[in-house]
């Protein structure tokens, strides 16, 4: 299996990373034959994603479901019928700020019995430790609804007052007004620009709310304290993949804008094989089928998780034997349901 990741220079923590592998199974697979694998912990992915693997004549190759930190690739029917079938998938990543600023990590992901490591440099980030004097926006998309967060400048003075609002400006969305809105603070960034000592934040009074824009007040106690004001966002059209807004506070007589995009961490991919030109079918014995006539499990299978090695049988062959495997199952439930009395 093949592993790439990129950009994998320059790259800045909290940012967006593609993940990309690749690989040619072995013929002989059933429908329902799959491997699976884990992401780095680095690698912030998805959660709950379900991704089609499709042919370039739309056929479904293969589902990519994603659960946590572990990927799953199931085959479809696809496998029965071709054959050196190679399969490549990618996925969006947000990296985390595991790494220094100007280090390299290692990335491993492991395939059946096989490691891949992929090597990311990380960007320099000069002042990033800095608290900052701006307003700043940004936010995540959980799967089901958006979460705005709007950093308030560093306060200057005790007590001080904040207004500010979020103003959404692209279709598919609308403020939750039934929900809370929270705020935490923190007065220390580590060198990503990354807080280092979050506490709970005042709570925020919202004078307004409508279906495009919340409006609210906070104070701030102490000075030299950033406070984080979270908004709940609902998702009206599910379709989409981005949404924007713009965050906008005003303080001690100075104004701050800040617009935003919070995008879906997507992902996909493709597959091809070859249809076999043989046409002869063997006829598997249920008694005792052959070791090219059962069906290969990838995901039991050893080196890079994808190939069982040494099936050549053609495509009408493996039908008829994962067809096989599927009606001996049957008659063996049946069997069994007759000896329950039922």
């Amino acid at each position: 299996m093949h592993v790439t990741i990129t950009p994998d220079a320059d790259v800045v923590a909290f940012s967006t990373v593609k993940a990309t592998f690749s690989g040619t199974i072995s013929n002989g697979h059933c429908a329902g034959d799959s491997f699976s694998f884990g992401i780095p912990a680095a690698l912030r992915v998805q959660d709950g994603a379900v991704y089609l693997l499709k042919s370039p004549d739309g056929s479904t190759v293969a589902t990519m479901n994603v659960t946590g930190q572990t990927v799953r690739v199931t085959f479809s029917t696809y496998v029965q019928t071709h054959e050196q079938v190679a399969v490549t998938g990618f996925l969006s990543a947000q990296i985390n700020d595991s790494a220094a600023p100007g280090a390299t990590q290692q990335l491993s992901w492991t395939f059946g019995g096989t490691t891949v490591t992929t090597p990311v440099t990380m960007a320099s980030c000069p002042n990033c430790s800095i608290m900052p004097t701006d307003l700043r926006k940004h936010g995540d998309y959980t799967g089901h609804a958006l979460l705005a967060v709007v950093n308030l400048p560093t306060s200057t003075a005790s007590n001080e007052s904040f207004s500010f609002s979020d103003t959404l400006t692209s279709p598919g969305q609308a403020m939750a007004c039934s929900e809370a809105v929270t705020t935490d603070g923190f007065t220390q960034l580590n060198a990503w620009g990354n807080p280092t000592d979050v506490q709970t934040g005042p709570t925020p009074v919202i004078t307004s709310c409508t279906a495009s824009k919340l409006t609210g007040t906070v104070v701030v106690p102490a000075v030299g304290t950033v406070v984080r004001a979270y908004i709940p966002i609902s998702v009206t059209d599910a379709s989409r993949s981005s949404w924007t807004d713009t965050a906008d506070a005003t303080a001690a007589g100075t104004s701050w804008s800040a617009p935003a995009t919070i995008s879906e961490l997507d992902g996909g991919g493709e597959g091809v094989g070859v249809v076999p030109t043989s046409t002869a079918i063997a006829t598997p014995s249920p008694a005792a089928p052959s070791p090219a006539e059962q069906s290969p499990s990838a995901e039991t299978a050893s080196g890079s998780g994808l190939a069982n090695t040494g099936s050549r049988t053609t495509g009408l062959l493996v039908l008829a034997a994962c067809l096989l495997l599927l009606g001996g199952a049957a008659v063996a439930g049946s069997s069994r349901r007759r000896q329950g009395g039922r």
